[in-house]
């Protein structure tokens, strides 16, 4: 009689670890399929020559919050085709659009001259790529340093 209890509560567990790894598996396919696998070309010096740094302001704190931007500042020949590949090698991520904003010079307070201008972009990244985990994988690199 105590074996076939035995035997029947092994049974048991047994059942509910066969139900549990497929239910396991399941959830690990959909963690993958919301970050849609995106390869493109392997970044050149030509891509990291084209954007410089990014902007850190409230507004593209704001930005990059609520619709997913990233905002650089690019070298001022660079055109929107140009910036998207760039960001898109570099980064690994799927670029929507690109928006790009001639910020002209402006004069500083008295005596200091002036601050040169320089060309910014907005760049629309696809909602499926969080931009936080990109920027953690981008400052990964430089917090071992």
């Amino acid at each position: 009689m105590a074996t076939t209890k035995k035997t029947a509560v092994k049974a048991a567990e047994e059942t509910k670890k066969e139900t549990a790894a497929p239910k396991a598996k399941a959830e690990a396919k959909k963690e993958e399929e919301k970050v849609p696998a995106f390869k493109y070309r392997a970044p050149t010096t030509y891509d990291y020559s084209i954007l410089l740094h990014n902007v850190l302001t409230e507004k593209t704190q704001r930005l990059s919050v609520s619709g997913n931007v990233i905002t650089l500042n690019v070298v001022k020949d660079a055109n929107k085709t140009a910036i998207k590949d760039a960001v898109q090698a570099v980064f690994g991520v799927k670029v929507k659009k690109v928006n790009t904003v001639n910020v002209p010079t402006k004069k500083r307070s008295a005596r200091r001259g002036y601050k040169g201008a320089y060309k910014k972009a907005y760049v629309f990244v696809d909602k499926a790529y969080d931009l936080g985990k990109i920027a953690n994988a981008v400052a990964a690199p430089e917090r071992k340093k």
